[in-house]
């Protein structure tokens, strides 16, 4: 072990003295990311990812592992920018997803509204329209829930073949309702 001080006073094997020293490995790996992504996604949320794993790296290494410290850190990096990019483009993906069916609707449903005196055939296809705006696994819980009755245990061992799935059913059910609400209060309905 060295005992030799940096300017800031960190000793080089400490945690702190490896992310001091080894700042670069995240910026590298940032870029290698950002070069094959989206533009969406910019150099400083993956640099912010990678400095995560490089700081996960220097907390856990032990030098008796036999591995350097750069080659450890380095899937750390590559693991935690992987990680963030796992969650965050999920939450862009049902926003991406719910606008793709926001302008759907707005193609799909009728331009009159639907009164109390309208056929049953004109409510049907309006809901059937704000339906197609879903999410597809919303819309099967929609479906399975008032089209066939079925409790969300039910739903969640017929679509995921799981009945311990029973409180995401539910939660999508939630969802599907609070986008249906919504979508019927943009169209002046609710």
């Amino acid at each position: 072990m060295h005992e030799s001080t940096s300017a800031d006073g960190h000793t080089p094997d400490t945690p702190e003295g490896l992310l001091e020293r080894h700042r670069a490995l995240a910026t590298k790996g940032a870029w290698f990311f950002r070069r094959r992504l989206p533009r969406s996604i910019t150099f400083d949320e993956l640099h912010g990812a990678a400095l995560c794993g490089l700081w996960e790296a220097a907390k856990g290494y032990r030098a008796e592992m036999g591995v350097r410290f750069t080659t450890y850190a380095a899937g750390r990096i590559r693991g935690a920018i992987l990680d963030w990019l796992r969650t965050s483009t999920g939450s862009r993906r049902v926003c991406r997803d719910r606008a793709q069916a926001t302008e759907r609707l707005r193609h799909d449903l009728p331009d009159g509204r639907v009164g109390p005196d309208g056929a049953d055939a004109a409510v049907r296809d309006y809901v059937e329209a704000l339906c197609r705006g879903l999410l597809p696994d919303e819309r099967a819980v929609i479906e399975l829930r008032y089209r066939r009755g079925l409790t969300f245990e039910a739903i969640a061992r017929e679509h995921w073949g799981d009945p311990a799935q029973e409180a995401w059913a539910h939660a999508l059910h939630q969802r599907a309702l609070e986008f249906l609400r919504w979508a019927a209060e943009c169209r002046g309905v609710a």
